[in-house]
């Protein structure tokens, strides 16, 4: 795995929290308060999970530069074509679209590590860690979109 790979993931979890972030803004001025608790735990994972990647970025290669230009290369866009915009009028609609968005992160993820090589298996344990996660969030998700 590329230290560009990594770079993409950490560009692709920084953008998911830009995203968001945005949603949560907007659910402040709306009815749907019960989509707060989502998207607040949506954001802090892809924070954690950014800074995660930072370390292990500094391992690899000695620094972890936060001013390096953003990666959107293959893996990243991988995560951009699947995901959509975080709106709608109801917590149904916007809960399949947090479905959606997590799927594509899972698909970076998966792309990420079909593009290993023997660089680093610390690194492809804590992808597929990562993917865990996100999948279980995705359940999470899922289970709370079936039961509105």
């Amino acid at each position: 795995m590329s230290l560009t790979t990594v770079k993409e993931l950490i560009q692709v979890l920084q953008d998911r929290a830009v995203l968001y972030h945005h949603a949560l803004v907007d659910l402040a001025h709306s009815h749907l308060m019960d989509l707060k608790n989502i998207f607040g735990h949506i954001i802090r994972e892809s924070h954690r999970f950014q800074q995660e990647l930072k370390n292990d970025l500094a391992r690899l290669d000695g620094h972890s530069n936060d001013e390096d230009k953003p990666q959107k290369g293959a893996i990243y866009h991988v995560w951009e074509t699947l995901k959509a915009p975080i709106e709608g009028d109801n917590s149904k609609v916007i809960l399949e679209i947090c479905e959606r968005e997590s799927e594509a992160l899972g698909h970076a993820y998966e792309a990420a590590l079909s593009s290993a090589d023997s660089l680093d298996n610390f690194l492809k344990r804590r992808l597929n860690r990562h993917i865990l996660m996100i999948r279980d969030s995705e359940t999470a998700i899922r289970a709370y979109h079936d039961a509105l």
